[in-house]
């Protein structure tokens, strides 16, 4: 689309929302659109994209009135609608919504017209209004944008009417699936407290599941909803409906979806029972066998509990491993055995003891949160069972020699940066301008240790505090160089903040100010956000950062998984399910080469194993137990983040 000035509307309907079907009746409109029809919508079009909104008006008033009605005469409504809302003529809007939602012969328009129809009139304190609009919208056709509004503000108007809270769960599977396209830190600059926090819905939805609901009180929306993150809680709710009121066939089918397309989900495991009581056998995870040994290894994640939506990632990926959803096809030697550790240590050690004991695992991948890494390695160790686990906790490999971890830890990334920076780009010298947090410290005190290893030093560091004056704690950091040159005036040629994007897009309009808009600008994983590349406008081009995981790459192997998973599980895969698959994928492979005919012969097939190309930069395992990774390094080019290569 680079090639054209603006997207008319029509189109932009189709091509923003992702939400039409595909396959779908095109739209029969009386009247066709003409060139010249064409070209005066382009030209009201245009002045919208420019924020003229007063011309804008005129042009497509004009539009509606002049020609026979046609798709772009929708269009042109749409947009005088938008208007309105956006001069908070809110009443104004809902009269020109109205009519549009009555007339209009596309679905995809009457649903768009209707959430911003429920929008304005909540604007307008008419909640119960708002709710009605937002009833009828069917969330395939609209936006993620309008998705997130709409669901946000449908919670939040059920609170202020106080009505029955079964009317919340269609809402909050919404909004949860929303947050696959956004980030959660990106949810909170971008919506602030108009949407609920992902582990609120997460745990709304539990709760909603337990409501006994009649199948006549379920949202009409529910058995048609093309559920993602939310589909265990969807499927367990409809599926225990029918159950209720004796309708066998859609029990099974609902509960049958369940167990097959999450099949180690704790609601997966909880139907199991009531599957078995309406004649249907438990759908297991399938497993493909091929030739030599076979092996059963643990997955310890926190499936439940308020690190949930974690945990459910990461199995994703270890599942798409292990070639059990279709048409993911890795490995044939490997049955997952899964355990629920809740994030707890306690649970978690039981769940060590049941892995190794009762199931006989030969291995065991995670866990995940830091708070229950160090009670499972302990066991793990005491039980002679190898364990990579997955947090980011330090100094758990010090545990004992069973114990491996993989993590991207600072040194890894700081290893990365140092490469490419001193070697590629030929910088040596580095001022670090870092928050005045953990996270900051860590990052300065290992370059500090590592930058002379690679012939660079730190020429000036300087913490800062993001709601105090950055021009002013910029021109500190400037104070500090000691070194400074007619060739170079600020004394470095590098500068690494160690930040998170949001910080970074808060520091870039100083930067210039400061006279440091020239330097090779550095960043950690923590810059990986497309809203970085979105909205840095240009500042940030030629800069470098890196991750374990860029799904953009050209890598052939990564481009099979992301088109495998987004195939089984209905979205592409994020770095948890990355990690997860190739944590699982290199143990694999790890046994398949030594075949250790026992658990004590695990840790020697993992650090046997070199040069191991997955989807993440990981490599092999060093000696001291950590990983050895090959990152991702990444630039921004024309608003977009790309890898370099």
């Amino acid at each position: 689309m680079k090639n054209f000035r603006f997207v008319p509307l029509f189109i932009f309907l189709i091509l923003s929302s992702c939400a039409l079907l595909k396959g779908q009746t095109k739209v029969q409109y009386p009247n066709s659109v003409s060139s010249e029809m064409r070209a005066e919508f382009d030209q009201a079009e245009e002045k919208f994209t420019a924020k003229n909104y007063d011309s804008a008006e005129k042009l497509f008033q004009q539009y509606a009135t002049k020609f026979p009605y046609n798709e772009l005469t929708d269009a042109s409504e749409y947009r005088l609608g938008q208007i309105l809302m956006l001069r908070k003529n809110y009443s104004g809007a809902v009269q020109k919504f109205d009519p549009l939602i009555k007339k209009t012969p596309d679905p995809a328009v009457a649903s768009r017209a209707r959430v911003k129809a429920g929008i304005s009139e909540y604007r307008l304190g008419d909640f119960s209004a708002a709710l009605d609009y937002f009833d009828k919208t069917d969330p395939q056709y609209i936006g993620i944008n309008d998705q997130v509004k709409m669901a946000g503000l449908a919670l939040l108007a059920i609170e202020k009417l106080k009505a029955h809270p079964e009317r919340k769960g269609f809402y909050q599977a919404v909004e949860l699936d929303t947050y696959q396209a956004l980030s959660d830190a990106e949810f909170e600059q971008k919506y602030g407290s108009e949407v609920s926090p992902r582990q609120d819905l997460v745990d709304g939805l539990s709760e909603w599941v337990e409501l006994p609901a009649e199948v006549s009180k379920l949202d009409p929306r529910l058995p048609n909803y093309k559920a993602q993150q939310s589909a265990p809680y969807v499927d367990y709710k409809l599926g225990m409906a029918y159950f209720n009121v004796q309708d066998k066939k859609l029990a099974r089918k609902y509960l049958n979806q369940l167990v097959e397309k999450n099949p180690n989900h704790p609601l997966a495991i909880k139907a199991k029972p009531t599957l078995a009581g309406l004649g249907a056998e438990p759908v297991a995870p399938k497993t493909q066998k091929g030739k030599g040994a076979h092996y059963k290894i643990g997955a310890l994640l926190p499936l439940s509990g308020k690190y949930e939506i974690y945990g459910a990632n990461t199995l994703k990926g270890m599942e798409c491993a292990t070639s059990a959803k279709a048409p993911c096809s890795w490995l044939s030697n490997i049955e997952l055995v899964v355990r629920d550790d809740q994030g707890d240590p306690a649970i978690a050690e039981k769940m060590v003891e049941e892995l190794v004991n009762q199931e006989k695992v030969i291995a065991i991948v995670g866990p995940l949160s830091s708070g229950s890494a160090l009670a499972a390695a302990k066991k793990a160790q005491a039980l002679g069972v190898a364990m990579i686990s997955l947090a980011q906790k330090e100094g758990i490999v010090a545990t004992g020699s069973n114990i491996f971890r993989f993590s991207f830890t600072p040194q890894e990334q700081l290893r990365g940066l140092l490469q490419y920076t001193t070697n590629k780009a030929n910088k040596k010298s580095v001022a670090v301008f870092y928050p005045n947090s953990n996270y900051g410290k860590l990052f300065l005190s290992k370059l500090q240790e590592m930058a002379p290893q690679y012939g660079a030093s730190v020429a000036a560091s300087q913490s800062y505090n993001p709601a105090a004056q950055l021009n002013s704690q910029l021109r500190q950091l400037k104070f500090q160089v000691s070194k400074k040159t007619i060739d170079n005036p600020i004394g470095f040629d590098a500068l690494f903040i160690p930040d998170s994007y949001a910080s970074v897009l808060k520091i870039l309009p100083h930067l210039e100010d400061a006279g440091m808009d020239k330097v090779l600008l550095m960043g950690t994983n923590a810059w990986n956000d497309r809203s970085l590349a979105e909205k840095s406008f240009g500042k940030l081009d030629n800069s470098v950062f890196l991750d374990i995981f860029f799904n953009g790459s050209g890598n052939p192997q990564l481009k099979q998984f992301v088109d495998q998973f987004s195939s089984a599980y209905g979205h592409p895969p994020s770095t948890l399910e990355a990690m997860g698959f190739d944590a699982v994928r290199f143990l694999g492979q790890a046994l398949q080469s030594k075949k250790p005919s026992s658990p004590s012969g695990v840790p020697l097939a993992l650090q046997a194993l070199k040069g191991y190309h997955g989807v993440t930069g990981l490599r092999s395992f060093l000696s001291d137990r950590e990983t050895e990774t090959d990152p991702y390094l990444l630039t921004i080019e024309k608003g977009e983040i790309k890898e370099i290569h």
